[in-house]
């Protein structure tokens, strides 16, 4: 096959072995990854006819974009090159690798090259003699180079070329990246392997005996040690007595398969997976996905993830309760079914299948009604489903995303099927769901949410984020109802996370969703000296989706963002509510009892003390709720109780928190003020060092990415939060004093509404008392929001080092909408410790339900109390926040602070990609109060 053969054809490629299971067995494995030769061309027409042995080198696994060759690029729906399938452009980079292999003596083996990952397509020659191809960017391709192969040193070339036909199936919203950027292996099998194996491990839940069969292709031999079994392949054995596999419990035994001249060993796990009554059922029981979408990323190798990075992200997973993942969009790294195995994960594994791009022409010419695409898309749903079929973890296998509905649909159905009937099947972008043993939507509002839940009747999707007047869905009531993305994570945010849960636990038909996703896709590169993390737009992309890209739970580095923290309390397995004299304890588990779990109570005293103490509270069965008494100290402000695990576990050491509850008793009164004279003066306040000047009106904040809603009005159109603060000039307010009462009147640029003030600043008890009242004024438009009401000032000579101590909300920043996971005490950090640094700036931080604020200043320390209030303090203006396009483009220290102290503050929603702020959560006009008292400690 020549290159342009290779590009243009819309096939699956040639000469690869048919699919089969991944396993470990005792034959010779030579893993290939390390420094390649490598000869890269900016045209893929233009490579010689045979490939080079090139004077470069590059890092096999891994991306050639990311060493040197070229710049990756992002988009997110629009294919990066003109739609005319199946053609791509004439500048269309490719790069030939070569590696020598050294064999030893065969005797008689097998040699075959695995390749887990080339993008896009590829052609593999093995001393000089063409083996194959592959056109599956993320399924594994085995070749036979036993007739090339000799002992001693081998020449191995691969060429590979960024866009094919293929490249239409390949839309998926990530970093379009080429080369060979998974292992590489040479299998040296015996003339008689093992060849394909294929498990099936079903449980009967009424008796629990567990019924085995293993089918290989040659005679076999089949010992689980554990369990007593010794059999032979192919026959189907009952097993009393099993321990089911599920998240809670992955109960793994191992399984040893030995042929005559090969012998492997596969963990399995026993489980049956049913649909009835409108539930998916494993081991008898309901399931609710507490679930997140992951795609494979690492800030400098791309999708060439390591099996320590895979680890990485499954524990901090297991650490924050979620118990489910969705492989998007493509099959993963196998080595992650294997860990989702062995810690407990539900997974849905997903095809690598994604034609998002043909949405924007109305669906024309999409592959997945196109017979001519069949084979192709037919091949990567076998390839993934025999890979992975033996892993108890899968619990569906997905066709693919947002590709729209055809007949090719049909066909994967058939195929997956064919190879495993144990598993239902799961596509949500052909809203007949005919081919979709699950109803499954993105982005529904709550309301649809809860109308499903009761099987009332929603609207057809036009797009997968919005609910549009298209149809109604109907004949759906069998299916089980789940959000294969929801609440999307980009920037700060997302809000309403508690409510989804609510309706999630509420309505059995609604089992979970899969959060929007787990990694902010941040490519590091260097700016100055500055580690920057880059998104669409800057690597020269003349066609882009900016920081769409930069829509996860964790940052580039792996390090939770404060949304992390929100879902795992969100997510938590107990819900513990702490009353004045007793403790409930609701334990979600869906099979375990809470025997693992020791619980503390915290109390925090008004002198600041702590005081931890062990409790017993009963061991609570699967979904059942107890109570404990509790003995409430007189001098408490506020009591924690904690769950934690009492022994160390396979993904967390003893005395991890699982969840926690509390109780405020009563606010803390503030430090007792130093006697210090006060001055008011037009331009601010002032007491020996400490000044603040102000304060102004906060009606704006820098637009979060919720607050822009970028995607959403492209879809729906309308105008966003932001587009609608910009709109106003809420971020222009100017103020026209009344000389004979002191008032103040509060306007926008260009705008008749805005705020009436009256505000009072008088010396009390050594310190200083603010009383304002903000009164909205004019005829604000119907259903307006304002970002906040509340007061600015700014604090000179003040930087990121200066201390802050509070009670309220905290560590980590808290909004209307979230925080979830912030809960309240006494925190202390620097301000450079309460920033948010996203990916792009953007307003973050806040600090709800503070009534205690102590700053230092100049050796003292200023304190603000009162009424509770919502506060954040950072270097930067609005303005300079917004103006950022990265957080290196800030200041890190500008010489003054600005402290914003709110009345009240607008959710931030999930409009980025998904519904906005829930009503209950929304800011309109209304009147604020601010009761706050100033002094200087003592």
């Amino acid at each position: 096959m020549d290159t342009r053969a290779l590009i243009d054809g819309l096939g699956p490629g040639e000469g690869a072995l048919q699919p089969r299971a991944r396993y470990r067995s005792d034959a010779a494995e030579i893993d290939l990854g390390g420094r390649w030769r490598f000869a890269p061309y900016e045209r893929a027409l233009d490579a010689p006819e045979e490939p080079a042995r090139g004077d470069a080198e590059i890092q096999v696994p891994g991306h050639w974009q990311l060493q040197g060759h070229g710049a990756p690029a992002y988009t997110n729906v629009v294919f990066p090159f003109p739609v005319d399938p199946p053609h791509v452009p004439d500048a269309n980079p490719a790069g030939d690798y070569q590696r020598d292999v050294e064999l030893p003596d065969l005797d008689g083996r097998r040699v075959i090259l695995r390749f887990d990952g080339v993008d896009n397509a590829a052609q593999i020659w093995f001393n000089g003699r063409e083996v194959g191809t592959t056109k599956g960017s993320r399924n594994t391709h085995e070749f036979d180079v036993t007739q090339h192969a000799r002992p001693g040193v081998n020449d191995l070339r691969v060429r590979v070329v960024q866009f094919s036909a293929t490249s239409y199936l390949e839309d998926q919203d990530m970093w379009w990246m080429s080369g060979i950027f998974r292992p590489v292996t040479v299998l040296l099998l015996p003339e008689e392997s093992l060849g394909d194996l294929r498990v099936r491990a079903d449980v009967d839940p009424a008796t629990g005996e567990g019924i085995l069969r293993v089918d290989a292709d040659a005679d076999a031999s089949v010992r689980i040690a554990a369990l007593g079994v010794d059999a032979r392949a192919g026959e189907e054995i009952r097993i009393p007595g099993v321990r089911a596999w599920s998240p809670e419990d992955p109960a793994l035994y191992e399984l040893v398969v030995a042929g005559a001249h090969e012998s492997a060993r596969l963990r399995i796990g026993f489980r049956r997976i049913e649909i009835r009554d409108a539930q998916i059922l494993v081991n008898g029981i309901p399931v609710l996905f507490r679930g997140v979408n992951r795609h494979d990323h690492h800030p400098d190798r791309g999708r060439a993830v390591t099996v320590d990075d895979i680890r990485e992200d499954l524990l901090l997973m297991k650490r924050s309760n979620v118990n489910a993942i969705r492989t998007s969009h493509y099959p993963p790294r196998p080595e992650l079914l294997e860990l989702a195995d062995e810690l407990g994960f539900w997974v849905i594994d997903e095809a690598d299948f994604e034609s998002h791009g043909f949405s924007e022409l109305g669906e024309r010419r999409n592959p997945v009604d196109d017979p001519a695409w069949r084979d192709a898309l037919v091949d990567r749903m076998r390839r993934m489903v025999a890979r992975d079929r033996n892993h108890p973890s899968v619990i569906m296998w997905s066709l693919g995303n947002e590709s729209g509905a055809g007949r090719n649909l049909a066909d994967m159905r058939a195929a997956a099927l064919e190879l495993d009937d144990s598993r239902p099947i799961h596509y949500e972008r052909d809203y007949s769901f005919r081919y979709s043993d699950v109803f499954s939507l993105m982005y529904p509002t709550h309301e649809a949410v809860e109308k499903i839940g009761r099987f009332e009747t929603v609207t057809l999707p036009r797009h997968a984020v919005i609910l549009a007047d298209e149809g109604e869905l109907s004949g759906l009531d069998a299916k089980p109802f789940i959000l294969c993305e929801y609440a999307h994570a980009m920037g700060t945010g997302p809000g309403g996370l508690e409510e989804y849960q609510e309706l999630f636990r509420h309505y059995p038909r609604v089992q979970g969703g899969f959060v929007w996703e787990w990694f902010e896709h941040g490519i590091a590169y260097d700016a100055g000296g500055a580690r920057v993390h880059g998104y669409g737009g800057d690597f020269g992309e003349t066609v882009h989706d900016g920081n769409f890209v930069a829509d996860g739970l964790v940052s580039p580095e792996r390090v939770g963002r404060p949304a992390l923290t929100d879902l795992a309390q969100v997510f938590r397995p107990v819900d513990i509510r702490v009353g004045e004299n007793r403790i409930e304890v609701e334990n979600r588990f869906e099979r375990s009892s809470t025997e693992g779990i020791a619980y503390t109570v915290t109390t925090l005293l008004a002198d600041g003390g702590e005081v931890d103490e062990p409790i017993e509270i009963p061991v609570a069965r699967a979904r059942e709720t107890v109570t404990a008494p509790l003995l409430t100290r007189p001098d408490a402000l506020l009591v924690t109780v904690s769950a934690r695990l009492a022994a160390a576990s396979a993904w967390a050491p003893a005395g991890h928190e699982l969840a926690w509850g509390q109780r405020l008793v009563r606010l803390p009164d503030p430090p007792a003020g130093a006697d210090a004279v006060w001055a008011v003066d037009p331009r601010g306040i002032s007491a020996g060092v400490v000044r603040l000047e102000g304060p102004t009106l906060g009606a704006w904040r820098a637009p979060t990415d919720n607050d822009r809603a970028t995607r959403m009005v492209e879809l729906r159109g309308g105008v966003s939060d932001a587009g609608s603060w910009k709109k106003l000039n809420l971020h222009a307010p100017a103020v026209w004093t009344d000389p004979d009462t002191g008032e103040r009147r509060w306007g926008f640029a260009g705008r008749d509404v805005g705020f009436d003030e009256r505000l009072a600043l008088e010396p009390v008890d050594g310190g200083l008392a603010l009383d304002a009242r903000l009164t909205p004024r004019g005829p604000w438009p119907e259903g307006q929001t304002l970002a906040r009401i509340g007061h600015d000032w700014v604090i000179p000579g003040a930087g990121p080092r200066t201390r802050v101590r509070w009670f309220g909300r905290g560590f980590r920043q808290s909004y209307p909408d979230t925080g979830a996971g912030a809960r309240l005490g006494w925190f202390e950090g620097s301000v450079a410790e309460l920033q948010e640094h996203y990916l792009r700036p953007q307003d973050n931080g806040v600090r709800a339900e503070v009534s205690v604020l102590e700053i230092e200043l100049g050796g003292r320390r200023l304190v603000i109390s009162g009424e509770p209030f919502s506060f954040s303090l950072r270097p930067w203006t609005d303005a300079e926040l917004d103006a950022a396009n990265h957080p290196h483009e800030l200041a890190a220290d500008t010489g003054r602070l600005i402290l914003s102290i709110n009345a009240h503050v607008h959710g931030v929603g999930t409009a980025a990609c998904g519904p906005g702020v829930l009503e209950q959560h929304r800011l309109h006009p209304r009147e604020a109060h601010l009761a706050l008292r100033f002094a200087i400690s003592r």
